[in-house]
C-alpha cells in the first residue's frame, strides 16, 4: 500500500491547532518543522516545481523580505527570531499549496479526512464547552474561549468548521440533519466567543454559497429558507449581539461612538501608528518579512512613544503591507484573482468551486479585522483549496 503523505500532513496540521489546548509553545514549532519538513520534501522531489520561473521569483522575493526583516531588527536592537519564525512559516505555507501538484491526491478523501481529525473532535469540544461554560473575560465581557486558549482562536475555528460542514451539505444529503445541527451548534458558539466580525463573515459565507451554488429553477426557494433561518438565528441571539455592541464596541450605541476600549477603536488606532512608521521605501518594499509580528510590542521603541502596544496587526492587509509592502499586497490581490478566475473555470466541472469562491469572499472580509494568515488554521485552508485545485479527478 503507497504511504499517502497527505493524511501524515492532516494528522500534523489537527496536532497543531489542538497544541492550542495544551497552551505548550515549543510543541507549536516543531509541529510547524515537522509540517515544513514532510511537504517541502514531496514538494522539491517534483520536476514542474523545481523549474517553475514563477516560484523562483517568489522564493527570491521571499529571501530579500527576510533579508529586509533581519536588517530592520539589527538597526532597532529587536530580536533576530521573527523574521526566522515567519520565513519558516512561509515556507510551510507555500510547500503545502504545492504538495497536491507534486502528488496525486482525492479531494473528497482530504475532506473525509479533515472532517474526522479536525472539525468533529473540534464541535465534540466545542458542545462540551458550552454545556460546562468554558468562559474567560475580554474586554469586559465573558467570552467562550474553551477549548482553545482564547476566544479569538475559537472563533477562528468555528468559522473555518462552517466551511467544512456547508461543503458537506453540498456535497453530499447523508446526516443532513447531523450536519445542520453542528453547523447551528458553530454559529452559536461563535457568537458566544464574541467574535463578531467572523460571525458575519460566517452568514454572508452561507448566504452567498447558496446563491452562486443552485441554479435559477432551486435558487429563489433556498434563498428565501436560508434567509429566514439567518433571521431566525440573529433573533434568537439579539441579546447577545446588543450586549457586545453596547457594553464593549461603543460607549454610547446611540450615537455610533467608539469605546477606547473598543477592539474596533483599538484596531484603527494600531494601524495608524503602523502606518506612521514607515518611509517611501517601506511603503514599497515593507519594513520586512516578521516586522509586523514586534513592531508594536509592549518594550519595543515605538510602543514606548506612543503609549500603545499590540500582538500584531489585526489586518492581514495591513500585515501584508507593513512586512511586504505593496509590491506584496499586489501579489496578495493578483495570487486572489487568478485563483478565483481559475475556480471558475472549474465550475464547468464542479459546482463546488462556487463554495470556495465564496468561502474566498468571506475570508477576505474576516482579513480585515484578524491575522488569518498568521493563525494556526492557515494551514489547513490552504492545503484543502490546493487539494481541490489541484484535484487530479477535475482537472
Amino acid at each position: 500500500m503507497k504511504f499517502k503523505y497527505y493524511k501524515l500532513i492532516i494528522f500534523l496540521i489537527s496536532m497543531r491547532l489542538f497544541c492550542d489546548i495544551l497552551s505548550v509553545g515549543v510543541l507549536d514549532q516543531i509541529l510547524t518543522l515537522a509540517i515544513l519538513f514532510v511537504s517541502f520534501y514531496v514538494v522539491i522531489s517534483n520536476e514542474y516545481v523545481k523549474y517553475n520561473y514563477k516560484i523562483i521569483v517568489f522564493l527570491l522575493f521571499l529571501l530579500f523580505s527576510f533579508l529586509n526583516g533581519l536588517l530592520f531588527t539589527i538597526n532597532f536592537n529587536y530580536s533576530f527570531l521573527e523574521p526566522f519564525r515567519n520565513i519558516i512559516r512561509w515556507m510551510t505555507i507555500f510547500s503545502l499549496f504545492l504538495l497536491p501538484i507534486s502528488i496525486n491526491i482525492k479531494f473528497d478523501e482530504v475532506i473525509d479526512f479533515v472532517n474526522k481529525v479536525i472539525v468533529i473532535p473540534g464541535i465534540m469540544l466545542i458542545i462540551i464547552s458550552l454545556v460546562i461554560g468554558g468562559y474567560k473575560e475580554y474586554q469586559g465581557q465573558l467570552r467562550l474561549s474553551y477549548p482553545f486558549s482564547n476566544p479569538n482562536s475559537l472563533a477562528l475555528f468555528c468559522f473555518i468548521s462552517i466551511f467544512f460542514v456547508v461543503l458537506s451539505i453540498f456535497e453530499s444529503s447523508r446526516h443532513m440533519l447531523i450536519k445542520f445541527v453542528f453547523c447551528f451548534v458553530l454559529l452559536f458558539g461563535l457568537l458566544k466567543s464574541g467574535g463578531m466580525t467572523s460571525t458575519l463573515s460566517s452568514l454572508f459565507f452561507i448566504f452567498i454559497s447558496v446563491v452562486f451554488y443552485f441554479k435559477k429553477s432551486t435558487k429563489i426557494i433556498m434563498i428565501s429558507v436560508i434567509s429566514s433561518l439567518g433571521v431566525v438565528f440573529l433573533y434568537i441571539s439579539s441579546d447577545l449581539i446588543l450586549e457586545r455592541l453596547s457594553n464593549v464596541v461603543f460607549s454610547d450605541i446611540d450615537s455610533l461612538t467608539l469605546s477606547e476600549g473598543s477592539s474596533v477603536y483599538w484596531r484603527f488606532t494600531a494601524w495608524s501608528i503602523y502606518f506612521s512608521t514607515m518611509n517611501f521605501f517601506d511603503y514599497i518594499f515593507g519594513h520586512g518579512l516578521g516586522v509586523s509580528r514586534f513592531l508594536l510590542n509592549p518594550n519595543s521603541e515605538v510602543s514606548v512613544i506612543n503609549k500603545f502596544s499590540a500582538p500584531g496587526t489585526h489586518n492581514d492587509y495591513v500585515q501584508i503591507i507593513v512586512d511586504f509592502g505593496l509590491v506584496g499586497l499586489s501579489l496578495l490581490i493578483f495570487f486572489i484573482k487568478k485563483l478565483i478566475k481559475h475556480l471558475l473555470f472549474l465550475s464547468s466541472f464542479n459546482r463546488i468551486s462556487y463554495i470556495f469562491i465564496s468561502f474566498i469572499f468571506s475570508l477576505m472580509i474576516y482579513m480585515l479585522m484578524d491575522n488569518v494568515i498568521d493563525s494556526r488554521f492557515f494551514f489547513i485552508i490552504i492545503f484543502v483549496l490546493s487539494s481541490f485545485i489541484f484535484n487530479r479527478r477535475v482537472v
